[in-house]
């Protein structure tokens, strides 16, 4: 290959990422598109792993130092796969409706404190598991007015983001 189409296939790359990062930002954490969400982070981490795998392909630097940058790249494959395994369960079990006790909310700034806060809600099941799921601004406004100390919904279990408030077909609220 020419210097000029590896220029151009890095651009495609580096393109391709920005877009996902930035639907990432802008997608919804809750509701119909929660796994969209987490689906978009699993791209990026792949793809971030498919692109080093091609480029230390291309160095011709010796073996030592081959074999230590593929342990580099097996590494951030198998993180990758570590943080895939939710939505892959989540993607095969599907929502599952829960009952919590003892319910709370809580609002957070962002680690980097840049975009916006994240809600959640938390509580205790049947079964004596706690859970901490996170909720749109609009369900933690709606469940600090109705309070209660029992609440039932639909979520995505392993991956903790909230599917729909209420147990119901509408997904109408079941505030006990």
């Amino acid at each position: 290959m020419d210097f000029k189409k590896i220029k151009k296939l890095d651009w495609v790359y580096i393109s391709a990422f920005l877009v996902f990062v930035i639907s990432g930002v802008f997608m919804p954490k809750t509701g119909n598109l929660a796994l969209v969400d987490i689906a978009i982070d699993g791209i990026i981490l792949w793809g971030i792993s498919v692109y080093l795998i091609l480029k230390i392909k291309k160095f011709k630097i010796g073996l030592r130092k081959n074999i230590f940058l593929y342990l580099v790249c097996l590494v951030f494959c198998l993180f990758s796969l570590w943080n895939t395994k939710n939505f892959v369960l989540d993607l095969v079990l599907g929502p599952q409706q829960i009952k919590l006790y003892d319910i709370g909310i809580e609002k957070r700034q962002n680690y980097k404190g840049i975009i916006g806060l994240h809600y959640y809600l938390k509580g205790t099941d049947e079964n004596g598991n706690k859970h901490t799921i996170e909720i749109s601004g609009d369900d933690y406004n709606y469940i600090k007015v109705n309070t209660t100390d029992t609440i039932v919904f639909t979520s995505y279990i392993n991956t903790e983001r909230l599917y729909k408030l209420g147990g119901g077909k509408w997904g109408v609220i079941s505030i006990i």
